[in-house]
């Protein structure tokens, strides 16, 4: 084991716990998986952050904040209906896959944990100002029907509508239709040629 300070170990402990639950999921990842990979103690986790739950937790903003930096990094000079998808998410991109598991798994989880709701809520808000924000920039390029926040969570509910439907195997298709799918969506809201 390396001697680090503090706040070294905390980061250090956070970003093994950002891999883990990414990987396995929120359940699945425990003290002695993240003190296993990273070679540590499992009493540092409880020294340094006081339980496993609240490493998670610390784990899921990172791993929100991160989300966020790094799909708005990839949509800048995209076309809108491509820097929208890359924001909302590419249903065959495999990464965005277990992000999208793991988001789903803490959405059942906040029902009955209240640090949970708040994460979850958090990130949600986050990522619909993301996608408002790269809709305002947008603006001499699309014809939204109301405001650039109101879109973003219309598409936002869309996608990770699609994306429960698709998991539990009630709605037939193949990832590619999904997309297909998506990206109808996303034309017809950004485009707006709704028939009057």
């Amino acid at each position: 084991m390396t001697y680090l300070k503090r706040d070294a170990r905390e980061e250090q402990l956070i970003a093994l716990t950002v891999q883990l639950l990414t990987e396995k999921g929120y359940r699945a990842t425990t003290t002695r998986d993240i003190a296993a990979l990273g070679g540590v103690a499992v009493g540092n986790i409880t020294r340094l952050f006081g339980s496993l739950t609240a490493l998670k937790h610390a784990a899921l903003y990172r791993i929100n904040d991160r989300l966020v930096a790094d799909t708005e990094a990839a949509s800048v000079g995209k076309a809108p209906l491509h820097g929208l998808m890359t924001l909302l998410g590419d249903p065959t991109d495999a990464q965005n896959q277990h992000v999208m598991s793991l988001w789903r798994e803490v959405a059942v989880l906040a029902n009955s944990d209240p640090t949970l709701l708040v994460i979850h809520q958090h990130a949600l808000r986050g990522w619909a100002q993301s996608v408002a924000g790269y809709l305002e920039a947008q603006a001499p390029h699309v014809r939204l029907r109301d405001s650039a926040l109101r879109t973003a969570w219309r598409l936002i509910g869309f996608a990770t509508g699609m994306d429960l439907l698709h998991e539990i195997g009630a709605m037939p298709g193949s990832l590619d239709e999904m997309k297909q799918d998506l990206a109808r969506f996303i034309a017809a809201e950004i485009y707006n040629d709704e028939v009057k």
